[in-house]
């Protein structure tokens, strides 16, 4: 199995990960914490769906720190590991960072998207609260690591030739 298929299987076999968001300035929700924060790497754990080409779908509310993030820089990252069985090390386990912009959708994109995310979570009323957002990671690179000595950066030239990476196999 190549490394993309390797990245396939573990997305597919997991339903959430760390979303990692850069903090945004100061605003009128925000605490001194938080301004603190500002320009600094913020990490959250979400809930993902994958859309029909295999990129992650995120549903965040509007009050969530990293939705505030995300609307003034929506470069994020998406780390997605596997549990290490009992005791055994989680730096042996696969995992897969996805670095790319996030945006939320709207129209048939969101309609699509929404049907996908109710697929994986048809218990998550919340996504029909009016302060929750649909939205989609544009993956530019993927670092995959498979465990010990065993890593790589993955390009979107190197993965689907002339388009978008599809990580949906």
């Amino acid at each position: 199995m190549g490394e993309l298929e390797e990245v396939r299987a573990l997305l597919s076999g997991q339903r959430s990960g760390t979303l990692a968001t850069i903090g945004s300035a100061p605003g009128p929700m925000s605490t001194s914490a938080s301004a603190a924060a500002a320009g600094f790497p913020f990490g959250s754990v979400v809930a993902y769906a994958l859309d029909a080409d295999g990129s992650p779908l995120l549903c965040l509310s509007d009050l969530a720190e990293h939705s505030r993030n995300l609307a003034a820089d929506p470069r994020a990252s998406l780390l997605v590991a596997e549990p290490a069985p009992g005791n055994t090390d989680p730096l042996a386990a696969p995992r897969a960072t996805l670095v790319g912009r996030v945006w939320v959708l709207h129209g048939d994109e969101r309609t699509r998207g929404l049907a996908a995310y109710r697929r994986t979570f048809p218990d998550a009323g919340y996504i029909d609260f009016a302060d929750f957002q649909l939205y989609r990671l544009e993956v530019r690179t993927i670092r995959f690591v498979a465990g010990f000595g065993r890593m790589a950066w993955l390009e979107p030239d190197e993965l689907e030739p002339g388009q978008k990476p599809s990580l949906r196999s």
